[in-house]
């Protein structure tokens, strides 16, 4: 800053004093007067600014993006300016109402940490493999998935001392998304991944009422080095049974997996006109005509449990001379009730279908 003497208060009252005898007199006494009036007017005040210090005495003061003159409020997300007062601006923003309401907020606010488990451990990865075997048990014996409800529960109580059970949470819902989302399609990945060796398969599917739909479970078979497999690939659900759209579901079937039709060397269903044209498996409007054209020489296979009943009807109507279904009830009488004789042929039933490796209802 430029100054000049002859601009300035002492330079005035020298020239004023020049002929005043005391003029010294009064230097030596107050030498500190012309210094104060030797100071510039229009000097600038220094302003304060953010130090490392606050931080260390207040955790949740930063320093500001707005500039060195500024302080940053974690807690309430404002900036503090600290160019007037300094560490005074800071301690008046802590009195502040609206800075102890954000703490208290903070203070009673659950870290979101609490509420998620550490993804991979080894307890959490047991816990898992629990939750799926379970879910793989219930669809393996056809249990309802309302029934995981009750056992989920029942481990914790019953294996109280096991960190898995008590930590074992998979209800229905769960269980559900375990099947259909994770073994499901797992099964389906490890069937398709055998088919790709160019095993031969055969294709079979039966329709079943749900509600005002039609459901189609689409079951392969094939054999391997464990013998003959039966998988199910698919649900399918149509409006109706029409040999049309049922034969463009199971062509949309073999597109979605990959099958090779040159490999499909049977297709089983039941003995409905729908599917064969009758028992003559007549060329017309029937889904293995339409299946014939992507694949020739195509077996037509019908549903054995048909063949057989249909045999023993036709056999009893024209060979016996007594009711079928009189005699099927005078066995089933034969064989139940309470009355020890009644029991004891039972049991030497149970016995006899056991030998034969017959499985009794």
């Amino acid at each position: 800053m430029s100054f000049y003497w002859k601009d300035s208060p002492p330079f005035r009252l020298i020239v004023f004093f020049s002929f005043c005898p005391s003029f010294f007199l009064i230097v030596l006494i107050c030498p500190c007067y012309f210094v104060i009036l030797a100071k510039p007017t229009n000097m600038a005040k220094r302003k304060c600014s953010f130090r490392f210090e606050f931080s260390q005495e207040f955790s949740f003061i930063q320093s500001s993006n707005k500039g060195n003159n500024f302080a940053y409020c974690t807690i309430c997300n404002v900036d503090i300016i600290l160019a007037s007062a300094g560490i005074s601006s800071v301690k008046k923003h802590i009195d502040m109402i609206k800075h102890s309401s954000s703490q208290q907020m903070i203070t009673s606010t659950q870290s979101l940490g609490l509420f998620i488990k550490e993804r991979y451990s080894p307890i959490s990865s047991k816990i898992s493999a629990a939750e799926g075997t379970f879910a793989f048990h219930t669809v393996k014996h056809h249990h309802s998935f309302r029934t995981m409800d009750c056992t989920s529960n029942l481990l914790s109580v019953c294996f109280s001392d096991s960190d898995i059970a008590i930590n074992f949470h998979s209800a229905r819902t769960k269980t559900e998304a375990i099947i259909t989302g994770v073994l499901a399609p797992m099964s389906i990945e490890e069937v398709l991944s055998e088919l790709q060796t160019g095993i031969a398969i055969s294709l079979s599917t039966d329709a079943s009422n749900h509600t005002e739909l039609k459901t189609f479970p689409i079951i392969i078979r094939y054999f391997n080095s464990s013998g003959v497999q039966n998988k199910l690939l698919d649900f399918v659900h149509l409006q109706d049974e029409k040999s049309k759209h049922v034969a463009e579901m199971l062509l949309d079937v073999i597109t979605k997996y990959g099958l090779n039709p040159e490999k499909m060397i049977a297709f089983c269903a039941d003995n409905a006109p729908v599917n064969f044209g009758g028992i003559n498996r007549a060329e017309g409007d029937n889904v293995f005509t339409k299946l014939k054209q992507i694949k020739s020489k195509l077996i037509p296979v019908g549903c054995p449990s048909h063949l057989v009943h249909k045999s023993a009807q036709i056999a009893g109507e024209r060979a016996l001379s007594v009711d079928i279904e009189s005699i099927v009830a005078k066995i089933s009488s034969f064989l139940s009730g309470e009355k020890s004789g009644v029991l004891q042929r039972h049991q030497r039933f149970i016995e006899f279908c056991d030998f034969l490796e017959l499985h009794y209802l």
